[in-house]
């Protein structure tokens, strides 16, 4: 399986740090935050991955190269326009061979077992797949609901129509399985006329449970920090040195 790192953002919550640096690039316990994702990625054996880049994007592959002192073959996706969630991943859609692939956020630090969640994709056969976590701020996150039988039914209130049955409020993690197919209404970011900017929420995702394709849920209580403020880069500091740094190597 191949991944993409989603690393285009602008960092604004994290100013005045983010104004010459990129985000994924800020220090966490000595090293870069987007080698959390690459590190979580490459110790569960996925070795091919694109990263997308637009502010101070050059700063990533100065850090980080092509990956070989990581362990990785890394290559990079630059955005002049930032095309979003939907577009980034849209611009490298034959990067993924037309196969299952992941998406992870940049600012996500995350132990996972990437093997459980893709096991839980391919037996659900699955569009979709979003790895979510129970958090008592999810209104802080917009909440990602699902039904008993771990269908997602709405993200952040759409669909707007109202589910038959109570729905549970989880936190996306920022981690996902996808089939090629959720690309599908995302129009080719470089096509005549387009600006190409679009979000895998509104025009991937909310597309697919209109036309009930099954987006699944994989909730997990594992460790999971999002670093997209000072003070959650403070509490990633804290939470690591407890002693989750080892297992990043």
């Amino acid at each position: 399986m191949r991944a993409m790192i989603l690393a285009a953002g602008l960092g604004t919550r994290l100013r005045p740090l983010t104004e010459t640096l990129p985000k994924p690039i800020l220090e966490v316990c000595g090293r870069p935050l987007i080698h959390y994702p690459l590190l979580l990625l490459k110790r569960n054996g996925i070795r091919e991955v694109v990263i997308n880049l637009h502010h101070q994007g050059n700063a990533i592959p100065q850090a980080l190269g092509n990956g070989h002192s990581l362990g990785l073959s890394i290559s990079y996706s630059y955005e002049p326009e930032i095309l979003g969630t939907g577009g980034g991943i849209k611009k490298v859609e034959a990067f993924f061979q037309g196969r299952t692939f992941l998406v992870i956020n940049a600012d996500t630090i995350m132990d996972i077992e990437l093997e459980q969640v893709v096991n839980h994709h391919k037996r659900k056969r699955a569009a979709a797949t979003m790895v979510l976590k129970e958090v008592t701020d999810w209104e802080e996150y917009g909440a990602v609901e699902v039904d008993d039988a771990l269908r997602v039914r709405r993200i952040r209130g759409l669909p707007k129509a109202e589910p038959s049955t109570p729905l549970r409020p989880l936190v996306f993690t920022g981690l996902h399985i996808l089939e090629p197919e959720i690309l599908a209404n995302i129009p080719p970011g470089e096509s005549e006329g387009s600006s190409g900017y679009a979000s895998i929420i509104q025009h991937g995702y909310i597309p697919l449970i209109e036309q009930n394709r099954l987006v699944s849920a994989f909730i997990t209580n594992r460790l999971w920090l999002t670093v997209d403020t000072p003070e959650k880069l403070a509490q990633a500091e804290a939470k690591l040195s407890e002693g989750h740094e080892n297992l990043f190597g």
